[in-house]
């Protein structure tokens, strides 16, 4: 997942920063904290910068995010873009790109067809044999 952010000052409202970060979603247990998760790689970005490490976190005085982005690294625990959207919403009203092509969907059909095909094929050798005794 990329998150796109812009801080301001806390004392006038300027524009420090505009960043790009990333934070690969790996498991199912990520997306059910996935907003702790992101207000804390945020918060550990932002204070990375040279200028907060000089003048301190209280230097930043609002921070927006601008765009989330969901790509194909990311684990989405076998949801498809709809269902994404859907349980995303309840975590943030920020735009959510989709860049993710896998389908995960036709992945899981081609492997039931495989493991159906393979079945089969042990089951008519059985029969076969079983015809020959």
């Amino acid at each position: 997942m990329y998150i796109t952010y812009s801080i301001f000052r806390s004392k006038n409202g300027e524009h420090i920063d505009t960043r790009k970060i990333s934070l690969p979603i790996g498991d199912f247990r990520q997306l059910l904290n996935l907003d702790g998760i992101i207000v804390s790689v945020l918060k550990r970005d932002i204070e990375s910068l040279p200028i907060i490490k000089k003048f301190g976190t209280a230097y930043v005085g609002e921070t927006r995010c601008i765009e989330f982005e969901i790509v194909d690294e990311d684990n989405t625990d076998a949801m498809n873009e709809e269902q994404f959207r859907e349980y995303f919403k309840d975590i943030s009203n920020v735009p959510l790109k989709w860049s993710k092509k896998e389908n995960v969907e036709n992945e899981k059909e081609s492997t039931n067809k495989t493991s159906e095909h393979k079945t089969r094929k042990s089951n008519s050798k059985t029969t076969e044999n079983e015809k020959n005794k």
